[in-house]
Order: structure tokens, then C-alpha cells, then sequence
């Protein structure tokens, strides 16, 4: 949606010589959801729209829309179709955008005092350490000065994951969906993924 938003506004209309999306236009995007279920990353929306508040469809009730803007597919758009390349996730225009939607610096690893190192504990899921803490007391005796740090996502808010994330200089967790959050981890950081046997 962001690339979307943006090609609107660098691409130049033919006909008019301007923008298709003028800047006085994109601060006034409107943000509607198709379905009224809350999604984990509603909150994240507005960073598109800071100056409007996303809407439900069916909050919008019988009003005409004017301009409609579709996003562009993301790995399916014809924008993208063997155009992969090797590229520094941590320049992304997007990680850089969130984190100022979010409030967060940008770091890289060793800026803080003390390595820190998070374990993802996915409590009552297939996918689990066994001896979780057994393994992480003799971690800390063997690196008594590391800050380990055992957190069950599944409890915290999505802004809170983000940050924690952000702080951390190793990620460890189990093969699957958590291991996105390796997004988030600073520049020069590390993640460890254990896969099942």
C-alpha cells in the first residue's frame, strides 16, 4: 500500500502534468477496512493516513466513494515478477516509516551496554523448547553477563513484541510464523532458528 501511495505520487499524469496523487490529496486518504474483524496490525494503517482515521466498510454505510485507490498485489504484481534481488532489509524504506509511526529509534546491535539475548517461548503450542528454562539457566551460567530474557508473545501487544524485538541482539526461537518478528532486530544482530528434527 505504501508503494502504492507513493508511485501515485511520483508518477506524473499525462494529461494534466501533475501528480495522479497530489500531497494535499495523500494527507487526505481515507483507510477502509473490508470487514469489521480487528486485525493485529489495524494500529499500524494510519502511518498511510496520518491525518484520517481508518474506517470500516461497514461504517461507511450509503456513501458515494469518489476516488478509489486498489494497492498493488505485493509478490504477485507484475512490478516485482523476477526482479528479486539481494537487498539490506534493514535500509527498507518500510522498517524506517514503522518505526517512526511507532515511536522507535533506529539502532544497531552493541549500541545498548548489554548483549541481550530474547527467547520466543510459545506456551501451548506444537511448536516448543522442552526444558526451556533448564536450557536458559545454563546459558546464564555459562555467560553470566548476557541478559537472557524468556517471553511468551502471545501475551503482549504487537507494539510491545515490535520494541522488544528491537532491543535484542540475538533471536532465538522455533521454525515458524514468530520468526517474522527478525524483522525488527537491529542492524548487525543475530537469529537463531531451531528446526524440527
Amino acid at each position: 500500500s505504501m508503494i502504492t501511495l507513493d508511485a501515485l505520487q511520483l508518477a506524473i499524469d499525462p494529461a494534466t502534468q501533475k501528480p495522479y496523487l497530489s500531497a494535499a490529496d495523500a494527507a487526505n486518504v481515507q483507510i477502509m477496512y473490508e470487514d469489521d474483524e480487528d486485525q493485529v496490525y489495524d494500529s499500524w494503517w494510519p502511518m498511510l493516513a496520518p491525518g484520517t482515521k481508518p474506517v470500516r466498510k461497514s461504517q461507511s454505510g450509503t456513501a458515494c466513494l469518489g476516488n478509489v485507490i486498489l494497492p498493488l498485489a505485493g509478490s504477485s504484481s507484475s512490478f516485482w515478477q523476477s526482479h528479486w534481488g539481494d537487498q539490506d532489509c534493514h535500509d527498507s524504506f518500510f522498517l524506517r516509516r514503522l518505526f517512526r509511526h511507532l515511536g522507535f529509534e533506529w539502532i544497531r546491535h552493541g549500541d545498548e551496554k548489554e548483549t541481550t539475548i530474547t527467547f520466543i517461548d510459545r506456551r501451548g503450542e506444537t511448536r516448543k523448547l522442552f526444558n526451556l528454562a533448564g536450557r536458559v539457566e545454563k546459558l546464564k551460567k555459562r555467560w553470566p553477563d548476557f541478559n537472557f530474557q524468556v517471553i511468551d508473545f502471545a501475551t503482549l501487544p504487537l507494539k510491545e513484541q515490535v520494541s522488544i524485538i528491537h532491543k535484542s541482539d540475538v533471536l532465538v526461537g522455533v521454525t515458524g510464523a514468530a520468526m517474522t518478528h527478525l524483522l525488527w532486530l537491529p542492524e548487525e544482530s543475530s537469529l537463531v532458528e531451531i528446526m524440527m528434527p
